[in-house]
């Protein structure tokens, strides 16, 4: 049997000191904190003599005794520790000079943690921030972040990564005054920075490694295969920081009194030094495994949109308001190999653009079958794919980007409301565009996929008698590799939706009609969620898994009340 041993151990001390005797409105503090975790199976075993009776024997009535009786072994098996282990300074100074504000921040990070048998992890940083206000107006901000990592090599190990943003508040200047009762509030609003990310970086990077191998090098007459030592990691002594490059611009407004208030910005960003594999070195190289460097490039930018209209006429009250997002995306490079056409690298495109072939129709008989498929043996019924280079040939070079990526590049929702003395009513509408499914590959696709049944959307499939139908013929042999389990736009749906996500009717008895009753209030409602989809994707739900393996959304509906006493 084996025994389970656990400790756990968690220590936290802080230090504040208020600094006022040197200058109003400075402070400090520092913190330390340490966890430490082992763990152990401890393993005991003993043997035990055993007698038996053997009737067969020429003793059949003597008790036969059989191994020895032994001391109990206690081994240790499983075991683990780690440490974390963390320092924290910070210094901050808050102080108003008359319309003067200023405020100020120091920080200081230091963290590690380390087991029984890896090298410790260690990440330092040193940030600062200083803010400064004039009289409600202008605001400027200044972040820098010196931060280390102990991933790269020394002399490389800290990246510094700057930010500023600025605002004004043009309400607030006196030639706004005229114009307030339509504009009371309007804020412009920037902002440009750098950041760093260390994540997804492999280990000590810049060391390279030898593995030994059994088998690597085939020495003698008979080329036998002998162990030897090659290259485990190739080093790359030029491993640092992936970087981003953001910036945005945008504005805050209420009009009309605040009864109508929007939001709008323009966001910009660009990554570089992006980890990722090398694909564009040879094996000729001389090495086995995949050499990731910081060579990768993108870049995004998009738009956001909230605005909002909340009036009363008399007794009716209404609310409109809504939201629009837009976001797009270019990857610049990505260690590719070199393609021989223009539309197989995935550089000029959306970063997770689906990619297939072209469909157009089906083939109508054998001696149809051309341009030549390399997926096997051509039916009638089955997809004819469009020869992009011209070779009379349809294989990998025929790909083309036939869609968008999986995540949306466009989000919008709406929210509607109405009052009217003790009755409201409100709505939530949700909804996305720009995006793809991929539906090739299970039921949603084949029909009697995986001994399965048919299912309504399919029975639009190729027969003689139907030559132009949406779906290819029928064909229990869907291995995928075959000739109509390729992607390609038959499968690969575009995606816009529209969802009435809530809905919900209320009304409030008034109050005066409980003033002699124990009861203060009552409310009864009715509400219902995930109401009604309006997509051009029929199939399955727009948010579903593509396969169709998700389990379906509900629709619920409610009644209740709401009693207070």
């Amino acid at each position: 049997y084996g025994t389970f041993h656990s400790t756990y151990g968690s220590f936290r001390a802080k230090v504040s000191q208020n600094l006022n005797m040197i200058t109003k409105g400075l402070s400090a503090s520092v913190t330390f904190s340490m966890d430490s975790y082992t763990q152990a199976v401890t393993n005991r075993s003993k043997g035990y003599a055993s007698y038996l009776l053997n009737p067969e024997s020429n003793t059949p009535n003597v008790l036969m005794k059989t191994g020895e009786d032994t001391k109990m072994q206690n081994t240790i098996g499983t075991k683990d520790s780690y440490r974390r282990t963390t320092i924290e300074a910070q210094l901050s100074y808050v102080r108003s000079f008359g319309e003067h504000k200023l405020s100020a921040l120091a920080f200081y990070n230091q963290y590690e943690s380390s087991n029984e048998v890896s090298i410790p992890k260690r990440f330092q940083s040193a940030n600062a921030w200083l803010g400064y206000n004039y009289d409600q107006r202008y605001g400027i901000d200044l972040l820098m972040s010196y931060s280390g990592a102990y991933l790269f090599k020394k002399g490389d190990r800290f990246g510094f990564f700057p930010t500023i943003a600025a605002g004004w508040t043009l309400s607030n200047e006196s030639f706004f005054e005229g114009i307030k009762e339509w504009i009371p509030y309007l804020k412009l609003k920037g902002s440009f920075g750098k950041t760093g990310n260390y994540r997804g970086i492999a280990e000590h990077a810049y060391i390279g490694s030898l593995e030994n191998v059994p088998g690597s090098y085939p020495f003698g007459n008979s080329m036998a295969g002998s162990p030897g030592y090659r290259e485990g990691i190739i080093a790359d002594p030029n491993a640092t920081w992936e970087k981003v490059q953001q910036g945005n611009i945008g504005l805050e407004a209420g009009l009309f009194n605040n009864r109508f208030n929007i939001t709008a910005e323009y966001f910009h960003d660009k990554r570089t030094d992006i980890y990722m594999t090398n694909n564009r070195l040879s094996f000729l190289y001389g090495y086995d495994v995949g050499i990731s460097e910081n060579l990768g490039k993108t870049h995004s930018q998009g738009v956001e949109l909230t605005a909002r209209w909340n009036d009363k006429i008399g007794d009716w009250g209404y609310i409109v308001g809504g939201t629009f997002s837009y976001a797009n995306n270019l990857l610049e490079e990505d260690g590719q190999a070199e393609q021989p056409y223009p539309w197989m690298r995935n550089a000029g495109y959306s970063i997770g653009t689906k990619r297939g072939y072209i469909a157009e129709g089906f083939f109508n008989s054998y001696e149809a079958a051309a341009p030549y498929h390399t997926f096997g043996t051509v039916h009638p019924g089955d997809i004819r794919y469009k020869d992009i280079n011209g070779d009379g040939v349809i294989n990998s070079e025929d790909q083309v980007p036939i869609g968008y990526a999986d995540v949306p590049k466009l989000y919008y929702s709406a929210n509607i409301g109405f009052s009217y003395k003790g009755f409201s009513l409100s709505a939530v509408f949700t909804g996305a565009g720009k995006f793809s499914r991929n539906i090739n590959g299970g039921r949603v696709a084949y029909p009697f996929y995986n001994n399965g049944t048919i299912y309504a959307h399919q029975t639009d499939y190729w027969t003689p008698e139907n030559p132009t139908a949406k779906y290819p013929r029928i064909s229990l042999d869907n291995t995928t590799g075959t000739n109509n389990t390729m992607d390609n736009t038959i499968w690969i749906k575009n995606i816009r939706y529209l969802r009435l996500n809530t809905i919900q009717l209320e009304y409030k008895f008034p109050e005066k009609m409980f003033t002699k009753s124990f009861v203060k209030g009552l409310q009864v409602f009715a509400n219902a969620y995930n109401v009604c989809t309006w997509s051009n994707m029929e199939v399955i739900d727009p948010e579903a898994d593509e396969n169709g393996n998700s389990v379906p959304l509900t629709r619920n509906i409610n009644l209740g009340l709401s009693i207070k006493f």
